[in-house]
């Protein structure tokens, strides 16, 4: 029987990221840059994206839309957030020193309504540095927490490893590529990681389910049952276009190769121990508990994120 040699990511070369992300040519049919431009301000918003449920349409009537933010400065955004959008902040700690501090530890989340065509949209968006950000894509191995390269585990990288962005702001093309590099090293990552939980032997559908699952078994959150497969259904063609040049590239820098005898099935040459990678998720949910249950209480305030969770947990119990 055949066997891939198993290794750590010191001793493998992965792709290296390109400078342009793939993302799923969506309508972009939500006004949000002239409200994230008054929060942020034009000279320190770096990059805005979309992302999850209602990019692609699949939303539920309760489900908000949501949002990310990347600044030059996290103070300098919360100095002009507290300005323009006090309410933001209603039931947390109205302190810049202390938002500035909790975002040191990756996203801040914070819920608001924005006015769009005299309809409301409740809206939740997170904030991040730039370097942060970066610093969060690279979060999915452990080998880049060691090194310093990485942080915040899934948390950042687990939301830009899925298909469902739609970017609506990128403030020039230097910054733009070192955002968009970063995403793609995300996905990279992701690759390795879940290829990792596979047979020797796999389909690219068992790679995309494994992949896109990745950050859902690095959280104790609870989630609508069968989400994963039904992200995977909806977004199977997204998916494949966005994963299928990385995969390419792993053949290439002979990580896998092709299964010439079962089309669409690929072998391990070299992977990651199956253990090391379930050892990797099993030590991130305390981290991502920490963070969803105390640091976004801390920032968005307990009745916004008691609410949040509550209304997460009647759509997962009416799906």
């Amino acid at each position: 029987m055949f066997n891939a040699e198993r290794l750590s990511i010191r001793s493998v070369s992965l792709p290296r990221p390109k400078t342009e992300a793939y993302f799923p040519k969506v309508e972009n049919s939500a006004p949000f840059l002239t409200e994230v431009l008054k929060r942020a301000g034009e000279n320190n918003l770096v990059y805005a994206l979309e992302y999850g449920s209602h990019v692609v349409g699949d939303a539920s009537p309760t489900s908000m839309h949501d949002i990310m933010i990347i600044v030059k400065d996290a103070k300098k955004f919360h100095r002009k957030n507290m300005e323009v959008a006090p309410n933001d902040y209603k039931g947390s700690l109205k302190s810049l020193k202390w938002h500035t501090f909790l975002n040191k530890f990756g996203f801040n989340f914070y819920h608001t309504t924005i006015k769009a065509d005299e309809n409301e949209m409740k809206v939740k968006y997170a904030v991040i540095s730039e370097e942060n950000f970066i610093k969060g894509c690279h979060g999915t191995l452990a080998e880049n927490e060691k090194k310093g390269s990485g942080s915040f585990g899934l948390y950042v990288a687990g939301r830009v490893q899925k298909t469902t962005l739609r970017p609506f702001f990128k403030v020039n093309k230097e910054q733009t590529a070192r955002i968009e590099e970063a995403i793609n090293a995300a996905r990279i990552d992701g690759v390795w990681l879940a290829m990792s939980l596979l047979k020797d032997k796999f389909s690219i559908n068992r790679l995309i389910v494994t992949y896109v699952a990745l950050s859902y078994l690095a959280d104790l959150r609870p989630r609508q049952a069968n989400k994963i497969m039904g992200l995977v259904h909806k977004n199977i063609g997204y998916y494949k276009e966005m994963l299928n040049p990385i995969i390419d590239e792993f053949v290439n820098l002979g990580l896998i190769e092709r299964d010439e005898s079962n089309q669409g099935y690929f072998k391990k040459i070299k992977s990651m121990p199956k253990k090391e990678a379930r050892m990797r998720l099993i030590s991130l949910k305390p981290k991502t508990a920490f963070t969803n249950y105390v640091k976004n209480l801390l920032a968005a305030g307990p009745y916004n994120s008691i609410s949040y969770a509550i209304a997460k947990i009647k759509r997962s119990r009416a799906h």
